[in-house]
């Protein structure tokens, strides 16, 4: 015999015992449940909700919709506003706060602070956020050289 047809045969055997043991129920053990007599007069009542679960207000719509782009991008609320940069205390304005390497900001640890950029960490997600470089106009063509400004300004004096 193999295992698996001794372990069918172990298993009828065991039905068979059991089904021969259980007592048969007679109708008249049967004993039915019924409710108390102050509810079985009373109708049911069915109260309406007060508001329609799946119609959300716009407010409603609005915070949800922002929690599900934290969720997405936790980095959204993070405004960089300037860096100030020292090879020996980098520092960075961020929300209107004075921020060094290591800080923590809403939940964003600064991870770098660079000359014109700053890395972020939160979680498992990294972020770089780069400040622009101004675009300041001093007067001069582009691509203007040093030596081309200190010769027209050697006219100048001339």
């Amino acid at each position: 015999m193999t295992c698996k047809f001794k372990a069918t045969f172990l298993f009828c055997i065991l039905m068979l015992f059991f089904v021969n043991t259980i007592p048969t129920l007679h109708a008249e053990t049967i004993q039915y449940l019924t409710l108390p007599q102050s509810l079985q007069s009373s109708p049911i009542q069915i109260i309406p909700l007060s508001r329609d679960p799946f119609n959300w207000s716009a407010q409603q719509r609005t915070r949800l919709r922002q929690a599900l782009e934290a969720e997405e991008n936790p980095f959204a609320d993070i405004n960089l506003q300037a860096i100030l940069w020292t090879p020996s205390s980098p520092q960075a304005m961020i929300n209107k706060k004075l921020i060094h390497e290591g800080d923590i900001v809403n939940g964003v640890t600064v991870i770098a602070i660079g000359r014109n950029s700053i890395t972020l960490r939160k979680n498992d997600k990294k972020h770089t956020l780069l400040f622009p470089r101004p675009n300041i106009d001093f007067g001069y063509p582009p691509n203007t050289t040093t030596k081309d400004v200190s010769q027209e300004q050697a006219n100048e004096n001339n």
